[in-house]
């Protein structure tokens, strides 16, 4: 499990709690007290949280949020989460919606390795699962 916390002046202002199996990691809750919401705080917690993911072999980050939640939708919307499905789920003996996000190709850059044969280079993106050939002109851009 990967955990987080944030303090200020001794007290926790908030946390981030994740985990990672395999290539799937779930963020299971970011909270921030109500007085430290809106500085950079959540953005930084998550950031932190995605650095210490990319070093996984994890593809991609899953998450669920409450379907009213919507400072929480926009947050993760802004750092490049995707509605997967929306869901009923129980909560305290209540039936209530919500919506499951997904991120896409986390991955750690420093895995990405290239070979050169003659202007032309074969790359492997792991976080893809496949090997791209790409041949390169002399202004070093791709060309098919």
């Amino acid at each position: 499990p990967l955990f987080f916390v944030a303090e200020e002046n001794g007290e926790i202002t908030g946390f981030i709690h994740a985990s990672v199996k395999d290539e799937r990691a779930h963020l299971h809750r970011l909270y921030l007290r109500p007085e430290n919401q809106g500085k950079g705080l959540g953005t930084r917690l998550y950031e932190k949280a995605e650095d210490m993911i990319k070093e996984t072999d994890a593809r991609f980050i899953r998450l669920e949020v409450m379907s009213e939640n919507s400072k929480g939708l926009d947050f993760y919307t802004s750092k490049g989460f995707e509605l997967e499905k929306e869901e009923k789920v129980e909560l305290n003996q209540t039936e209530v919606m919500q919506k499951v996000l997904v991120k896409k190709r986390v991955y750690r850059p420093s895995i990405l390795s290239c070979t050169s044969f003659f202007g032309s280079a074969r790359c492997s993106f792991p976080w893809v699962g496949s090997d791209v050939s790409l041949l390169l002109g002399g202004n070093g851009r791709s060309r098919p």
